[in-house]
C-alpha cells in the first residue's frame, strides 16, 4: 500500500493531538487531586488550642476608650474573650470599681462557663444622667479559674461633656 505525504502528516498530526489530550487529562487529574488533599487538609474541624494544661482566658482587648460623650447619649462597650486553654474556663465573678469619675455600670457576661476555643462577652450598655460631666474610668475584674491570670482587670473610659 502506497501512502501518501498528506496522509503521514495527519496520521502524525492525530497521533500528536492523541497524546496532548493525554497529557492535559493526567495534569487536570494530578490538579484535582492535589485540590482535594489540599482541602481535606484545610477543612480539618480540630482546633488545637493556643494554651495547654488548664483553661486560659484570652481577651481582644483589655481597655476600650469610648471617647467624648454627652449626656443621655445610649452608650455601649464590647469585650470579646475567648477560652484559649484546653480545660473548661469558668467565671467566678466580676467586679466593678471607679478609678475616677463615679456610678460604674453593671457589666453583663455572656456565658460564665467556656468549653476550650469557645468564645462570649462582657458587654457594657448604659445612660449616664446629666450630673456625671466629666472623665470617669471603671476597672472591671473578671476571677475565674484560669491557671496563669485567676483574676483579669479590663478597663473603660469615657468623658461625659455637657454643653458643648
Amino acid at each position: 500500500m502506497i501512502v501518501s505525504r498528506e496522509q503521514k502528516v495527519c496520521t502524525s498530526n492525530r497521533n500528536k493531538l492523541i497524546l496532548y489530550g493525554k497529557a492535559i487529562w493526567s495534569n487536570a487529574l494530578l490538579v484535582l487531586a492535589c485540590g482535594l488533599f489540599l482541602f481535606s487538609a484545610c477543612s480539618s474541624t480540630e482546633i488545637v488550642p493556643a494554651f495547654e494544661g488548664g483553661p486560659r482566658i484570652f481577651f481582644d482587648h483589655d481597655f476600650i476608650d469610648l471617647g467624648e460623650a454627652t449626656p443621655d447619649q445610649q452608650l455601649y462597650a464590647e469585650f470579646h474573650f475567648q477560652n484559649v486553654g484546653d480545660e473548661p474556663l469558668i467565671l467566678y465573678d466580676t467586679t466593678k470599681q471607679v478609678l475616677e469619675g463615679c456610678c460604674p455600670p453593671q457589666p453583663v457576661v455572656g456565658s460564665m462557663m467556656l468549653q476550650p476555643n469557645e468564645e462570649s462577652s462582657i458587654i457594657i450598655d448604659y445612660v449616664m444622667g446629666r450630673q456625671m460631666e466629666g472623665l470617669h474610668l471603671f476597672k472591671y475584674t473578671i476571677e475565674s479559674n484560669d491557671l496563669v491570670e485567676p483574676k483579669k482587670n479590663i478597663y473603660l473610659k469615657i468623658d461625659y461633656i455637657f454643653g458643648r
